[in-house]
């Protein structure tokens, strides 16, 4: 008698899909452990409620220029703080030239202050 239900992945797509959607739990738990702990220095949270995986950061304003060498340092340093796999992707895809950041005048670049530091990103100074 043939199964109702067909499993398309064989054993090997499932472990390999199953193993790395395990390892993306961890790494999440671990943000949402930082990103309640700068809440709560920051803002003064006490509790962190469902809502508040999608608070803003206050972290003030970035009003300070920074060359692309500081500017890229300074996004590695904070990836490796949190990942360093992410540090070594991240240093990958800059000596690839696979950074997207538009041209700006004189090269400044600045950290966007929008965007999480867990996960800082550069953006060009006009």
């Amino acid at each position: 008698m043939k199964p109702k239900h067909d499993n398309p992945l064989s054993n090997v797509a499932f472990n390999f899909n199953l193993r790395h959607y395990t390892t993306g739990v961890e790494y999440c738990k671990r943000y949402y452990t930082l990103k309640k702990g700068i809440l709560k220095k920051t803002q003064g949270l006490e509790t962190f409620a469902w809502a508040d995986r999608n608070a803003a950061i206050d972290i003030g304003t970035a009003a300070e220029n920074y060359s692309w060498t500081e500017a890229v340092d300074i996004v590695r340093e904070g990836y490796d703080k949190f990942s360093p796999k992410m540090a070594g992707l991240f240093m990958e895809m800059v000596e690839q030239k696979r950074i997207d950041v538009p041209a700006a005048n004189g090269g400044a670049v600045q950290l966007d202050p929008g965007f999480s530091p867990l996960t800082p990103r550069l953006v060009s100074k006009s």
